[in-house]
């Protein structure tokens, strides 16, 4: 079995800023696929789309779900890259909590809120490729509505924090 060599800060904090450019970018497909929705990602709209036989219709919810989990999954990603990059640069000590949602929390960069967002999301992304068949529309609706309410925030205070991080060469 060969080792990976270790991840140098420089090249963490390169995947970060990547990430938070992908972030952007999905960010505007969301945009666009909620639009299908308007106005404000309207429930009775998006639960026919999500019933209808006929394949463009459904492909407008199956968008919306899509990004749903493209966001979710770069944001975790993001999480645990930051929280990675900050440990190895001493920002985050090794007492800190090894959980890296925990860890953010104590430092007060993820709140409650937030996490039930990402949690909710997460079921309803692990519902989405386990058992198809029983997604409803309303679960897609709540955890869309949750990761818009919540998702911007992190990922701007996250972009922050870790910018300001001393990344050295």
């Amino acid at each position: 079995m060969t080792s990976r060599p270790p991840v140098g800060a420089a090249a963490r904090r390169q995947n970060i800023d990547r990430l938070l450019v992908a972030l952007a970018r999905s960010d505007a497909q969301m945009q666009t696929a909620l639009a299908a929705f308007a106005p404000n990602f309207d429930f009775q709209a998006f639960q026919y789309a999500w019933m209808a036989t006929d394949p463009e219709e459904r492909n407008r919810a199956l968008l919306v779900r899509g990004n749903l989990d493209d966001i979710h999954n770069m944001l975790v990603k993001l999480i645990t890259t930051s929280v990675k990059l900050a440990r190895q640069l001493g920002q985050i000590g090794p007492d800190a909590p090894k959980d890296p949602y925990e860890a953010l929390a104590q430092l007060k960069l993820l709140t409650r809120p937030e996490r039930n967002s990402l949690d909710l999301t997460l079921a309803t992304r692990n519902e989405s490729q386990h058992a198809y068949e029983h997604l409803q529309a309303r679960q897609v609706h709540a955890a869309v509505l949750a990761q818009r309410k919540t998702a911007p925030g992190l990922i701007a205070r996250l972009g922050r924090w870790v910018t300001e991080l001393p990344v050295t060469s």
